[in-house]
């Protein structure tokens, strides 16, 4: 049974940022569409919360400072990962953000006195080869493979900053509050996101198209439920599964699903030189969570 939900949580982690690429197709990236899916998510991900804490949001003085952090690295990391779908590649997106577990794990280093150990050297390492590969360009006549931009590289940077920093705060805050405030704590921290998205969403430069938001709907709302199911079973399964297996099968095998449906259903294709960094960064991210 806890390798079926690890199997679930797996792919729901991809599911979430399929249902993203699939609605800026039909949103062709317009700002407001981006705030617009945020605020249906955000709700759908508040309410889930709310649930799971059965209605008790109360929480203490020593948590806002956590639930601030949270929710402005949060907004931060949906924003950009969804910017970062629509103007790059599936496959490299979720490689991105796999990479961002890098600062909590540094974190854990610098600031919680964790050892810093061979194999975290070494997944740094491939991680910093992955890079380079993903981003050298072929030669004159050889084969062309998923095009980087410049305005990819910034929503990138932007993402790993902003995911990593959040699963950061999550960690800190279970680390020194014990994490007994952690539905409450996430449930203000969408609020506060909310807050930002409606605001952006109201003072975006273009007009808004309420039909592509109403028929949009459906894709905010299974992208939010699929994030705090997924969330949700992550938490299941830290206490009834190692998290040696746990973390590296969810990591690495988000990867490898996201690669093959950007392949076989966006058209996304690789040069070889970015399948190499690639699968060296699924290595990379393997390492990392040993």
């Amino acid at each position: 049974m806890p390798y079926l939900l690890l199997a679930l949580t797996t792919g729901m982690v991809v599911f979430q940022d399929i249902m993203k690429k699939t609605y800026n197709a039909r949103a062709h990236g317009a700002p407001t569409s981006v705030f617009g899916f945020n605020i249906v998510f955000t709700i759908v991900c508040a309410l889930f919360y709310l649930l799971l804490g059965g209605f008790d949001v109360t929480l203490s003085a020593s948590s806002v400072p956590y639930m601030i952090a949270f929710g402005l690295t949060f907004a931060g990391s949906i924003t950009f990962g969804i910017l970062m779908i629509n103007n790059g590649s599936l496959a490299l997106t979720s490689l991105v953000l796999s990479y961002s577990l890098l600062i909590p794990a540094l974190v854990g280093v610098v600031f919680l006195g964790e050892p810093f150990r061979l194999v975290t050297g070494v997944g740094v390492v491939l991680l910093v080869v992955s890079i380079l590969l993903m981003n050298l360009k072929p030669r004159e006549g050889k084969e062309e493979g998923v095009r980087i931009t410049k305005k990819w590289v910034f929503f990138a940077i932007a993402c790993f900053l902003c995911n990593g920093l959040c699963s950061a705060v999550q960690k800190l805050f279970i680390r020194f509050t014990g994490g007994g405030e952690r539905y409450g704590m996430s449930f203000y921290a969408m609020l506060i996101g909310l807050v930002l998205f409606v605001i952006l969403f109201l003072f975006a430069k273009q007009e808004h198209d309420w039909k592509l938001q109403l028929r949009g709907l459906p894709f905010m709302a299974l992208n939010g439920t699929a994030n705090s199911l997924s969330n949700a079973l992550i938490m299941y399964l830290t206490e009834t599964m190692n998290g040696v297996i746990l973390y590296p099968v969810i990591s690495v095998g988000s990867i490898i699903i996201a690669g093959i449906v950007g392949r076989l259903f966006f058209g996304e294709k690789l040069s070889r030189l970015q399948l190499i960094g690639y699968l060296i960064g699924a290595g990379a991210v393997l390492l990392l969570n040993l």
